[in-house]
């Protein structure tokens, strides 16, 4: 096959190369950066109002605790679908509750930053979670919170990412510490890896003010502070709309807070009539965007784009009717409900009042960090929970005979993972002695054990080891759950390394980690299996040998794009009286001349079109040459040509 030669070659290959970076553009939108207490557009400077609405769908939940387990933002088409709606909605951001971080989400997000769409979503997957009245934060939290980071770090229309929920129970705080340590951990891992400075924040409940402004207190007042946080919005009456006196609580809870992080309403709407005409008229609008609330608050997010509602559950999700969009997941429609004009029409009259980026000066300033109070039953300490790191509970399983079964128990809604927090208790006799200080986490005394932050599994099987050395073979069973396995080997050096540091019981705290460079550990054999099951790339990674792939054939097409403009210039130029003279092979067909000469033209595959006068064939005749030899002068020099001339010189003596 011929490559193409003409200009239509050309462009076809400038076409493709086009085409090719194309697939592999992410689309490019004014990230959002927090200064002080508001929001702004890092380029361009101006004030950033959240005008948000719920998009977020739980027909597929399986308990009213867990968060949902539907990704949206992997599905294009149905982004796509819902684009023009929402810019209808004159929404420009859109809150997510769930992000599986092994799935491609860049048609979607690219799709809404062209549309100017920003997107807060929560870091929690339906299985990992961080629980506000249990303290964890362990191996298998973070590695699905840094996934997340992962999957969503190139797309400036990430507005933020949320650990979670917490309630403000002020019995409860004893748990914040292990959330401000995922804050600590989260805030390092995007320094490290070298990504935007992404807002980290999470919500609560504003109904219950003393510990709303303690929780926020303790979790802003250093260095590793929330960046932001949503103050949910209780759905006490649901045979209405949100009532305006939440809208006015939660603003003086916001003035009260003298915030030093935006702050912003997490949910509020209007249910669906359940019969007669859907006359909802989203009043509280203006009073969400009012001088005194946008003073304080930074926008909100209405509920819901989607029904949130499973018929074949009965969860009790009485708030769930507060939709604005009908959904047929069957068949990828969407309706706009009666509701949804009214919606669209109040929320275009927003007119606010903002600052710019330069102009703005942050007045408040960081709070102290609160103390433990008993008289306010405020009782988390200042000390946090080490940093989760793998390798050494990879170290400790080595040394383990008594292991859990499997892992089935990650997830908390497993009923394998109750039997395991049941057993816990048994194994380590109800964290009355020192049998399980290794696992053990305190929140309120500092206190923390060397593999708390294990994940469940491995902390399960140092309680159910300890728990065997105590009462023998018999007892390593625990409902089946657990099994013997053979005497390990020696741990390796780099294990012993880690091993040494936090002491037989793993009461120390380890102070010295593994430089990956010279790291030779490998994770220890699962318990019911002999092979280890592999991770595969990450998304990063394929995106990157995605984006390297797409450059070398960039590349190629670009050098053939070359040759071809080069060849073509050469060919241009063919005409020229200096060009070489080259034996082509003539077609022999005859073309008229426009000439009074009688010329017979033939032509060359590739080159020009060459005249001989009629008559002389394919050979003209050359006129004869002196075949005697002229001797030349010696001092003769060769000559140089100017024109038709020759000219001569002699050497200097």
């Amino acid at each position: 096959m011929k490559m193409p030669t003409s200009d239509a070659g050309v462009k076809i290959v400038s076409i493709l190369c086009f085409l090719l970076l194309l697939c592999y553009v992410v689309a490019e939108a004014d990230p959002i950066v927090v200064k002080g207490s508001r929001f702004f557009y890092k380029t361009n400077g101006e004030e950033f109002y959240i005008k948000g609405v719920t998009y977020q769908s739980y027909k597929k939940s399986t308990t009213l605790s867990a968060p949902p387990s539907d990704d949206l933002l992997t599905d294009k088409a149905a982004c796509q679908r819902d684009i023009d709606l929402l810019k209808k909605l004159n929404v420009n951001t859109i809150r997510v509750f769930y992000i599986d971080p092994t799935q491609d989400h860049r048609g979607c997000l690219n799709a809404f930053a062209d549309a100017g769409i920003y997107v807060l979503t929560d870091l929690s997957s339906d299985s990992h979670w961080l629980d506000p009245s249990v303290g964890v934060w362990d191996t298998a939290l973070q590695s699905q919170f840094f996934s997340v980071v992962d999957a969503l770090a190139p797309y400036n229309n990430i507005l933020g990412l949320s650990l979670g929920r917490t309630y403000g129970e002020l019995q409860e705080s004893d748990g914040l510490p292990f959330w401000k340590a995922a804050l600590r951990d989260l805030k390092a891992y995007i320094k490290e890896k070298n990504y935007r400075d992404i807002p980290i924040g999470y919500e609560t409940d504003q109904s219950i003010e003393n510990g709303t402004i303690a929780e926020l207190n303790y979790l802003t007042c250093d260095e590793d502070q929330a960046d932001f946080l949503g103050l949910w919005i209780s759905f006490i009456d649901y045979d209405k709309c949100t009532d305006t006196d939440y809208i006015t609580d939660t603003v003086n809870l916001a003035k009260n807070s003298h915030t030093s992080i935006p702050m912003y309403m997490e949910t509020w709407g209007c249910k669906v009539p359940s019969t007669g005409k859907d006359n909802r008229t989203f009043h509280q609008v203006n009073d969400m965007y009012s001088k005194d609330a946008t003073a304080v608050l930074s926008g909100g997010f209405v509920s819901d784009y989607f029904s949130d509602f499973d018929n074949d559950q009965n969860y009790g999700r009485c708030y769930t009717p507060f939709l604005v969009v009908d959904i047929d997941f069957s068949r990828v429609d969407a309706a706009p409900m009666d509701g949804f004009s009214a919606l669209s029409s109040i929320m275009a009259t927003i007119s606010l009042s903002s600052t710019t980026l330069a102009e703005y000066s942050a007045t408040a300033t960081a709070p102290p960090c609160p103390t433990k109070d008993p008289s306010t039953l405020f009782n988390a300490s200042s000390t946090l929970p080490p940093t989760p790191y793998d390798p050494l509970c990879k170290c400790m399983m080595q040394t383990l005979r008594c292991v859990a079964k499997s892992d089935a128990g990650e997830s908390p809604a497993s009923d394998l993972y109750e039997i395991m927090y049941d057993n816990l208790y048994t194994t380590c006799n109800n964290y009355s002695d020192t049998t399980c200080t290794g696992i053990g986490g305190d929140g309120s005394t500092g206190q923390y054990g060397a593999f708390n932050n294990c994940n469940i599994t491995e902390v399960y099987s140092w309680a159910a080891n300890k728990y065997w050395e105590s009462h023998g073979d018999a007892s390593c069973d625990l409902n089946d759950t657990v099994t013997l396995r053979a005497a390990p080997p020696a741990p390796s050096s780099d294990c012993q390394f880690l091993l040494d540091q936090v002491g037989t019981n793993g009461e120390q705290t380890l102070s010295a980690t593994l430089s990956s460079a010279t790291s030779t550990m490998s994770a220890p054999p699962s318990p019911s299996s002999s092979s280890s099951e592999s991770r595969g790339l990450s998304i990063g990674a394929k995106a990157g040998i995605g984006l390297g792939a797409a450059a070398i054939v960039i590349a190629l097409l670009l050098g053939i794009l070359f040759v071809l403009h080069r060849k073509k210039q050469a060919r241009k130029g063919g005409s020229s009286d200096h060009d070489p003279v080259v034996k082509s092979e003539l077609d022999g067909s005859a073309i008229s001349s426009a000439t009074g000469t009688d010329m017979v033209k033939y032509r060359h595959d590739d080159g020009p079109i060459a005249e001989l006068p009629e008559g002389q064939g394919l050979m003209a005749e050359i006129p004869a040459v002196n075949p005697d030899p002229v001797e030349l002068p010696e001092d003769y020099i060769r000559g140089e040509l100017l024109g038709s001339t020759v000219e001569t010189g002699r050497r200097e003596r």
